[in-house]
């Protein structure tokens, strides 16, 4: 009785694959692309994508949006470095080199600005021309100065 091909491959991988469907970029020297991942391991990466399809053999840097979130609030992002060791029409394979956790930033943030610095930013705009020479701003107030 043959051998399952399937199962022969399966034992080729050393790390488990999970399937996982993630947004990636991914950039060489020469291009950058979009796609998704297929699946994933702890070691490499299955990208299918539409576009610019790296070769065999070639280094890159790959993005991907994690679906885990840091304390349950903040975004992950997974950077990896890798070769491709595969290639064909529709995506390539990726064994990683290295990998790192990067956070996103989840929106807009709040700043604060010492009133001096406002106070200085605020004149430097009513001197340009077309602005009104005031915002009518006070300490502690936000408004739309772009006049």
């Amino acid at each position: 009785m043959a051998a399952n091909p399937i199962s022969l491959l399966l034992e080729r991988r050393s790390k488990e694959r999970f399937p996982l469907a993630l947004n990636v970029r991914y950039r060489t020297p020469a291009m950058v692309g979009t796609g998704h991942t297929v699946n994933v391991s702890s070691n490499g990466l299955l990208i299918a994508s539409d576009e610019h399809i790296v070769e065999e053999g070639h280094f890159l840097k790959v993005s991907l949006e994690w679906p885990a979130r840091l304390n349950g609030t903040t975004p992950l992002q997974l950077i990896v470095e890798g070769r491709v060791v595969r290639s064909v029409r529709a995506g390539f394979a990726v064994r990683m080199e290295r990998y790192q956790f990067r956070t996103l930033a989840s929106g807009p943030r709040m700043v604060t600005i010492p009133q001096k610095q406002l106070q200085d930013s605020l004149h430097l705009q009513s001197e340009v021309p077309g602005r009104s020479p005031s915002c009518g701003i006070a300490p502690g107030q936000t408004a739309d100065c772009r006049g």
